[in-house]
């Protein structure tokens, strides 16, 4: 048994806090879903233009 100062409780889980962290992530994909095009061209151009950064040689 571990020796703590505070009592257990118990671990199960929350429904309404899972159900809040559903909702902001919602929200925060709601919110990037308009920038997807953008990056993805931001991430084609750098992979057409070869503009990734490389290991340098010793």
């Amino acid at each position: 048994m571990t020796r703590s100062a505070t009592p257990p409780r118990d671990v199960s889980g929350r429904a309404d806090m899972t159900t809040v962290g559903y909702i902001i992530a919602g929200g925060v994909l709601l919110l990037l879903f308009p920038l997807l095009p953008f990056i993805a061209l931001a991430w084609l151009l750098s992979r057409w233009l070869g503009t990734e950064p490389r290991a340098e040689k010793a």
